[in-house]
């Protein structure tokens, strides 16, 4: 998880929408992004493209949240 909470900090200014914070991006959302990652790769790409695919998912995925929190 601390690759992807990583990349998230790396990505975050330029993928994420407007109005989301960095700290909105529960370790929860890391974790269910990894899943969604990885139910849908192919094993053998190598890690980092997997860190940042599910580093996207985890922005999307605390986006939505608090989307509809509102």
């Amino acid at each position: 998880m601390p690759l992807i909470r990583n990349t998230v900090e790396v990505i975050f200014e330029t993928e994420a929408p407007d109005g989301l914070a960095t700290e909105q991006v529960t370790n929860a959302d890391i974790r269910q992004a990894a899943l969604d990652v990885k139910a849908a790769s192919d094993l053998s790409h190598e890690e980092g493209e997997a860190a940042f695919k599910a580093a996207l998912q985890a922005i999307r995925i605390a986006a939505e949240r608090e989307r509809t929190a509102r």
